[in-house]
Order: structure tokens, then sequence, then C-alpha cells
């Protein structure tokens, strides 16, 4: 009998199975994010805050009230240099 095919994926965990203790990433990790533009328009405050929370992803969908995609080069840049 053939194992199930899970369409290139890592077969889930069962009990039998736990995921072990490990460095890094991994089976069992997980990665928090946050929307920051939930938080403020302001991405000082916004970056502030995810801080304060210990959360040091995020997905960036718009600063300054604008949308990423249309979020200019010097807006980018200025948002790059907060995160240094």
């Amino acid at each position: 009998m053939n194992p199930p095919d899970h369409g290139g994926l890592p077969a889930p965990h069962t009990p039998r199975d736990p995921p072990g203790p490990g460095p890094g990433p991994g089976p069992g990790t997980i990665t928090l994010s946050g929307f920051a533009d939930e938080i403020s328009p302001d991405p000082r405050e916004q970056l502030a805050t995810l801080a304060a929370e210990s959360i040091t992803h995020l997905e960036l969908r718009s600063a300054w009230s604008v949308n990423v995609a249309d979020l200019t080069g010097p807006q980018l840049a200025a948002f790059r240099a907060m995160l240094d």
C-alpha cells in the first residue's frame, strides 16, 4: 500500500509523530505577524506597537494611508529607514 499523496506538502503530524524541538522555524513553529495599518496610518506608531508586543513580522499593506502598491520610492525608502 502506498502512503497518501499530500500534493507535495509534508505529511501532517500525528500523535505518533510529534514535532521535535529544534532551533529556528520548523514543524510546530508559529510566526506571528500583524497587519500594522490596522494600528495606525502612521508607520512609526505601527512599528512601535508591533515592537511593544514582540511581533517581529508584519504584512505591509499600507503606510501613511497609502496602499503598498502606490507607495513612492521616497516613501518606501523612508519606511525602510524606520526598520533599521
